[in-house]
């Protein structure tokens, strides 16, 4: 269980006249099967071949192997209309897991079919205590849907409601109201201040009732940045000053 108060879980397709800039966001987000079964959240980080997820839902290379990446798998209305049509890619090379981080780094092996989707950025920094925040998820498996709204925040809208939290690990984890269910898993925690990725959210409740001590929880991407960094350091954005810091978490030459 994992629906903090109302069920608010619902269609991108709702919010894209209210939220124009989070629904293109949210473009780059991709339901992951594997074995033909709709299973985790996947997402293009970044202008090259790469997708990030986490670690339980491809935990190695022949998982990868049996895997593929569906984009625009939305619904054309909000609740209603049909469903893509929708670009698939199959997984390539799986370039960087770690368990307690909860993670996948790995590319994909037809680009072209999915470049025109665009990408995710990185915000890799410490969540900030109530700074909002959205999730675009694949939750069982469904059609794209948005964690935007939460009747628990007292905005209305998904907050961070614990900035460190223990996961696996100690201190790895960022907590929040804002609802997921199970195929969530993997799906990108976006900061409204800069629409980039601060966390990849990956637990539930656990069956508990949301409070301040049970809630959601996505792992902080600025502990998983030094673990990609390699990979991704030189994927560089346009229109930063010299030494500026740059959403990849590194400064600009």
């Amino acid at each position: 269980e994992s629906t903090c108060g109302t069920l608010e879980r619902i269609d991108v397709a709702c919010y894209e006249t209210s939220h124009p800039l989070e629904f293109s966001t949210a473009d780059a987000v991709a339901v992951h099967v594997k074995n033909g079964v709709n299973n985790c959240t996947s997402w293009r980080v970044g202008p090259g071949p790469h997708m990030m997820t986490n670690e339980h839902c491809i935990t190695s290379q022949a998982e990868l192997n049996v895997s593929e990446f569906w984009f625009n798998y939305q619904r054309t209305g909000c609740a209603s209309g049909t469903v893509g049509p929708v670009a698939v890619t199959a997984g390539d090379t799986l370039l960087v897991d770690d368990y307690g981080l909860d993670f996948a780094l790995f590319t994909i092996d037809d680009l072209p079919t999915v470049a025109g989707f665009g990408y995710l950025e990185l915000d890799p920094r410490t969540p900030v205590l109530y700074e909002e925040i959205y999730i675009p998820q694949h939750g069982s498996g469904q059609p794209k849907q948005f964690g935007i709204e939460s009747d628990m925040d007292p905005s209305g809208l998904c907050q961070i409601q614990d900035a460190i939290r223990n996961g696996r690990l100690t201190n790895s984890d960022t907590g929040y109201w804002c609802d997921t269910i199970g195929g969530s898993s993997g799906s990108p925690v976006l900061a409204r201040s800069s629409n980039r990725v601060v966390a990849i959210h990956h637990f539930g409740t656990g069956g508990g009732t949301c409070n301040s001590v049970t809630m959601n929880g996505g792992v902080r991407m600025d502990l998983i940045w030094p673990l990609v960094s390699t990979h991704l350091g030189v994927l560089f954005l346009d229109g930063f000053e010299s030494g500026d810091t740059g959403a990849w978490g590194q400064t600009q030459p």
